[in-house]
């Protein structure tokens, strides 16, 4: 399994996990297959920003997003491309690896802002 967790550092497992998908400065990637974690940051790679993030996170072909909190345009494309969304109380990469059979659907998205 490849989980994909948004976070605020780069620090390895002891990264601590975004509050928001879209305005993460990294991503985490976990393989539960061989136990590698690849840190993303998501200015060096030159995403397409915030409107195109869960797009580019695609290419890295995870199975589940971890995220607290996400948009329903990321919601959306992810659960078209048949990613699971999970989500749980949990601080860090490490909490979230270390949990990662306990973690939940992410039921409801996030309300949108509009910025003129």
């Amino acid at each position: 399994m490849r989980i994909l967790i948004p976070v605020l550092e780069n620090r390895g497992k002891e990264s601590r996990v975004s509050p928001h998908f879209g305005r993460a400065p990294f991503f985490a990637l976990y393989d539960s297959g061989t136990d590698r974690l690849e840190i993303i940051e998501t200015r060096k790679e030159g995403f397409g920003g915030k409107s195109r993030l869960a797009l580019d996170m695609l290419k890295y072909r995870p199975n589940v997003v971890f995220a607290a909190g996400m948009g329903p345009r990321a919601v959306d494309l992810f659960r078209s491309n048949n990613v699971r969304i999970e989500t749980g109380d949990y601080d860090t990469v490490d909490d979230i690896i270390k949990n990662k059979d306990k973690l939940k659907e992410l039921e409801e998205a996030c309300k949108e802002a509009r910025h003129r």
